[in-house]
């Protein structure tokens, strides 16, 4: 490598760097750099720096481009080697003189440089650019340019003729090399008519012309063949895969030994018609006119002409039809042209034409034609668009294509019925291959409306398809039609209810709103029915939600993508699939949840499940039937409601009247209820509201709506412990008593708010406001007082006054026997339902000593 730092330069005579791949000479340079072998070398264009006088080993050689030192360096291994760099690749620079000099580093530090520098040329692009048109076998950017005197064919007296030449990036000493039917000329695009070096060329084009003779052509050819490419001074060649222009060919016969050139014409009047053109709006469906001129004195009356007419259309197979004619004369014994037809379907639209005959006199060839070359422009016929006979217009409902689909060609009075059809369905783009369908070949004999496969509908939904049509007449088949664009709709949901997953056990075969678990025994049966354009292969999805008893969520997964789930051929011809839900399953779901059918498929048979369509649920109501049983107890159940457990002992007291509920679940509602003696007790059929008349132990039966077999459950009423009778109103204690037996404490109260079982509050509840017991007491002075809510019980308190219990609170108090107070009886009918202290008082109960007044009792 170089020193860090180095004296200063000093110039001396050293030879200069060799290129050894460059072009040499070139004008305007030293050397002229090709792209292949620089852009295409991956170290770029090889420098070789010679031996120089008084070299040792490892002295240090670098090269200088354009004022930019060092750009590649190497050091020398002896006295006499040469030392190989390389001009990096991007350095090198188009429209401008490149200079390149070198520099050695000695041994004792005084650099020396090369003098005078290199000149390099070097273009960026090619003649003729960019061939834009690859696959053809001809440059699309090289035009040639032929006179009329040789494109119209060459013959005797012909002496020189001008040819142009086109292309971008011309410049002058490019070499041109017109190719003349394999024999070269050339031509040196002079510094007059072209940028001179080094000036880049420009991408428009530069046409150069010059003299081709009859000597450049050589021998004669009906089928003669120009074709031309060109060089740059550097020896840049065109593009790589298309280095030549396109090929015409001409009849060249400067001997003058072929006959006349047949003559094309759609209308035979018409004498302004360009034999180079076939214009098929002229042509119409007319058969094309071959025109024989017979003036040649080879043409002998009765001679036959054999003619071939053949048309080429690129990618497609040649189309030949040959045509026989005679030579005849007219009434005065001049010969005529003859004229020969070839059918119109031989006349292809894009097609290039050549016709040539030949002439014999019985099976003597006398001679062969030139041969006339044509271009077919226009329509072949006037193909208008197609149709679709399931559509309505431009849109097509899918529906309507469900059961078949059909392309509607316009009748086309040119066609024959041997002609055929081929129509193409182009789905949109991204569709999977099965959106898209060219039909076989359909002979019109059967008439203008192909079929199709509608499965192509189902990949196309909501997206535009484009529609076309191709003629085949005698094997060759015409360009496509005009499009048809049509617009495919998307399935509605009403279009896809047909299709509405049910469960046949549910109500009304799956249609109804419920799934009762206890109307059947196995696997539920999930159906999916036909939906329009279902197909074999289509992805399909089954999944049911719902909500477990125990809370947590359901979901069972029946088909899926992952599980390989797709229609199949039997449930297309069949119209139904189904699958099976776990009886064990619909039993763990909750009673009363709702359970979701929800299926999907992918009509385009993709198997993501984003891109399906989501036919419309099902929603059940779920019915699983739990056993029938009693799960509570409404005492006073209209103003003093207190619920009892079934197993609480409850009702252990009682009255006339006394109500309570039975509360129930399970079964099947609604339920009945039914009492074993309505004498003793009644009950509510449809409420199962329960009304004690006696004390005496009643058994209910509640009974389901389960069909053919009704669960039953009981409620056994036990006989009353406590029996109370005899509501009185307003009496002093001692009438009270004297009218039976006054109940305990004990009996009224568990406490003031208690409710429990064994007493008459505890049990029932405000006696108030549940049963309309009447209120109040009067004083022993007469005063009356509405706020008391107090019975007499029996008890004494010792000091002349008597115990009470309130039968809306249930508190405990006393007040004079001589207050007139309301008092019940009461029957003891079995063991005492409290131990009782000595003075009557449930424990822990008994008032103190000293009763506070009833105001601030309610209060407290």
């Amino acid at each position: 490598m170089p020193p860090s730092s180095t004296p200063a330069d000093q110039t001396v005579l050293l030879e200069k760097p060799d290129l050894p791949r460059a072009t040499r000479p070139v004008v305007g340079g030293d050397f002229g750099v090709p792209k292949h072998i620089y852009d295409q070398e991956p170290a770029g264009c090889k420098v070789l720096v010679l031996p120089y006088t008084n070299q040792t080993g490892g002295e240090n050689v670098s090269i200088n481009l354009n004022g930019e030192t060092n750009i590649d360096n190497r050091d020398t291994l002896g006295i006499d080697d040469t030392v190989e760099l390389y001009i990096p690749n991007g350095k090198l620079r188009p429209g401008m003189v490149n200079r390149l000099t070198y520099t050695v580093r000695r041994l004792s530090g005084i650099p020396e440089t090369s003098d005078p520098p290199v000149e390099i040329l070097y273009n960026e692009f090619r003649p003729g650019l960019f061939d834009r048109t690859p696959g053809d076998g001809a440059h699309s950017e090289l035009e040639l340019i032929l006179p009329d005197e040789i494109k119209n064919g060459v013959g005797p007296g012909f002496t020189r003729a001008t040819v142009c030449v086109s292309y971008p990036y011309c410049r002058a000493h490019d070499r041109i090399w017109l190719n003349c039917n394999g024999k070269p000329k050339y031509h040196t695009v002079p510094d007059t008519e072209a940028p001179s070096p080094p000036d880049p060329g420009s991408p428009t084009p530069t046409t150069i012309c010059f003299d081709v003779t009859s000597a450049d052509l050589g021998d004669d050819h009906a089928q003669f063949m120009f074709s031309f490419t060109v060089t740059d001074q550097l020896g840049n060649s065109p593009d790589l895969n298309s280095p030549w222009s396109a090929v015409q060919t001409v009849d060249v016969d400067q001997a003058g030994l072929r006959l006349p050139v047949p003559i094309p014409r759609e209308i035979a009047s018409d004498t302004a018609d360009d034999p180079g053109i076939i214009d098929l709006e002229k042509l119409g469906t007319n058969p094309l006119l071959l025109i024989v001129l017979t003036s040649d004195p080879r043409f002998l009356p009765g001679d036959t002409i054999e003619a071939t007419y053949v048309a080429k259309v690129v990618g497609q197979p040649e189309v030949t039809h040959s045509e026989t004619g005679t030579v005849e004369t007219d009434g005065f014994g001049q010969k005529q042209a003859c004229v020969l037809e070839i059918p119109n379907d031989k006349v292809i639209s894009g097609s290039t034409v050549q016709a040539s005959y030949k002439l014999f006199r019985g099976t003597t060839l006398v001679g062969t034609s030139k041969t006339a070359h044509a271009t077919v422009i226009g329509a072949a016929q006037n193909l208008l668009p197609p149709s679709v006979k399931e559509a309505n217009g431009p849109i097509l409902n899918p529906v309507q294509a469900k059961d078949a689909l059909h392309i509607v060609v316009p009748a086309n009075a040119a066609l024959l019925p041997d002609d055929k059809l081929k129509v193409t369905w182009t789905g949109a783009a991204g569709t999977p291959a099965g959106g898209s369908h060219t039909s076989g070949e359909w002979p019109i004999r059967d008439g203008w409306e192909v079929p199709i496969p509608n499965s192509v509908v189902a990949f196309n939904l909501g997206k535009s398809v484009t529609v076309t049509y191709t003629v085949i007449q005698n094997g060759v088949e015409s360009p496509p039609s005009d499009p048809f664009v049509l617009n495919v709709q998307a399935l509605s949901q009403d279009d896809l209810l047909v299709a509405r997953p049910r469960i046949l056990q549910a109500a009304n075969n799956g249609e109804g709103a419920e799934l009762d678990v206890a109307t059947f025994t196995g696997n539920a049966t999930v159906r999916i029915d036909a939906w329009p354009l279902i197909a074999q292969g289509q992805y399909v999805w089954l999944r049911l939600k719902g909500k477990n008893n125990d809370g947590t969520d359901y979901e069972r997964v029946l088909w899926s993508s992952a599980l390989g789930s797709r229609v199949s051929a039997s449930w297309v011809s069949d119209g139904f699939a189904t699958n099976t839900v776990p009886f064990t399953e619909l039993q763990g779901l909750r009673n009363g949840s709702t359970l979701t059918v929800e299926f999907k498929a992918t009509l385009n048979q993709s198997a993501e499940e984003g891109l399906a369509d989501t036919f419309p649920l099902r929603t059940y109501t779920v019915t699983v039937m739990t056993a029938l049983r009693v799960v509570s107890l409404t005492a006073s159940p209209r103003g003093a409601e207190h619920l009892f457990l079934p197993e609480s002992g409850f009702p252990k007291t009682g009255f006339n009247h006394a109500r309570f509920t039975i509360n129930v679940d399970g079964g099947q509602p609604p339920y009945s209820f039914s009492a074993s003696n309505s004498a003793y007790a009644s009950i509510h059929a449809q409420t199962g509201e329960v009304q004690r008349t006696t004390y005496h132990e009643v058994i209910f039966t509640i009974t389901d709506a389960a069909q053919p077999n009704p669960n039953r459950a009981t409620f056994v009423m036990k006989q009353a412990a406590l029996w109370f009778t005899g509501l009185y109103g307003y009496e002093t204690w001692s009438t009270a008593a004297g009218r039976g037996r006054l109940p305990q404490i004990g009996h009224l109260t568990l406490g003031q708010g208690v409710r429990g079982i064994g007493t008459l509050f505890g049990e029932w509840g405000d006696m108030q406001v549940g049963y309309n017991w009447p209120s109040g007491a009067t004083n022993e002075h007469g005063a009356p007082d509405p706020n008391i809510t107090e019975y007499w019980t029996h008890e004494n308190s010792g000091d002349g006054s008597y115990y009470t219990v309130s039968l809306k609170h249930g508190y405990p108090y006393k007040r004079p026997h001589n207050w007139f107070i309301p008092h019940i009886g009461v029957v003891a009918l079995g063991p005492a339902p409290l131990l009782l202290d000595a003075f009557g008082f449930p424990p822990g109960l008994r008032p103190p000593k000293d009763y506070p007044d009833i105001c601030e009792l309610e209060k407290a």
